[in-house]
């Protein structure tokens, strides 16, 4: 099953990304893509930087203050801190990646606000945590690219995918991002803008 689905255009016509299902949809989509991809067992990592943050309180049940990321030694490494309880089989969205740094290429964000400003090349899901993994997909294609395992804490998230599997990314990226709960999106971040790891 493919996440995004791209209209035919003509020449005069701007782009058109729609998400192919709506947000509940997504938890039933992933339970055929649950294979561990190469990626090897979750790590946990020491403090990353940070690359967003977000108010506390405005995102309601499932809240997101801290995102930290690093590009380095091969490795997409991802930390997300929320000040709510995680609750794997109430959890859902989308974490965006511009891997090119140009809102103009790529897609809009899965569930992005208007605010938020990047062209997304690929997405990690975050619809199979209660199977112990995010998944990664082509924002422009669709295609599903790979499973990567996730450590979950009580307010915390940790992965890490390699960089071969995200177009052989450099590591420098902006990102935005969305989760929420099994019915729909809660917390946008940033608000605005986006955030470069």
């Amino acid at each position: 099953a493919r996440p995004l689905r791209l209209q035919a255009l003509e020449k005069s016509q701007s782009p058109s990304y729609e998400p192919l299902k709506n947000w509940q949809d997504y938890r039933e989509m992933e339970k055929g893509n649950e294979s561990v991809a190469s990626a090897g067992a979750a790590a946990l990592f020491p403090p990353l930087p940070i690359v967003i943050t977000d108010p506390a309180g405005d995102g309601g049940v499932v809240d997101i203050t801290i995102l930290r990321g690093s590009g380095g030694s091969g490795q997409l490494q991802i930390q997300m801190e929320l000040s709510t309880p995680i609750v794997p089989s109430n959890f859902g969205g989308f974490l965006s990646l511009d891997i090119d740094q140009n809102p103009a290429t790529g897609a809009p964000p899965s569930y992005g606000n208007p605010n938020q400003d990047i062209g997304a090349e690929y997405e990690f899901q975050f619809f199979s945590l209660a199977s112990g993994i995010v998944n990664l997909y082509n924002r422009v294609t669709g295609a599903f690219v790979g499973s990567y395992p996730v450590t979950i804490g009580t307010n915390t998230l940790t992965f890490s995918a390699p960089l071969t599997d995200i177009g052989n990314d450099d590591g420098k990226m902006d990102v935005t991002g969305v989760i929420g709960d099994a019915f729909g999106p809660t917390d946008w971040f940033p608000d605005s803008g986006h955030g470069t790891i």
